[in-house]
């Protein structure tokens, strides 16, 4: 994971909705599936490891990071499966809605948890 302190936070959606600017569509249509498969994964870690957000380096030459914070995990694993149908690629689908699982598991732990020191 990056030291997020030294770097400046921009939006990940700057860096990762088509739509936001040209250059993106350009960026996700020569390294989208590198860069949704890295994020999945990520996300991943950062759930088992219960961190509060995950930071992406957008470019070594930048002084930029895209942070990703733990309530937005779902919004863009949904960005990267839609990636990934478009692309027809079931097997990287398959395992984005395995990490869905795994954050809707843990939240339900966790709610359960809360309920049973508040009785």
């Amino acid at each position: 994971m990056i030291d997020n302190s030294k770097y400046g936070r921009v939006s990940w959606r700057k860096y990762l909705v088509e739509d936001y600017h040209p250059r993106v569509k350009n960026f996700l249509q020569s390294r989208g599936d590198g860069v949704f498969s890295q994020i999945a994964q990520a996300i991943e870690l950062a759930i088992r490891e219960n961190k509060p957000d995950i930071a992406l380096l957008v470019h070594p030459n930048v002084n930029n990071i895209c942070v990703i914070k733990k309530s937005e995990y779902n919004e863009v694993l949904n960005l990267s499966l839609k990636w990934f149908e478009k692309k027809e690629d079931y097997i990287s689908c398959h395992k984005i809605r395995e990490v869905q699982t795994m954050i809707t598991k843990r939240a339900k732990s966790q709610n359960s948890k809360i309920t049973k020191t508040q009785i």
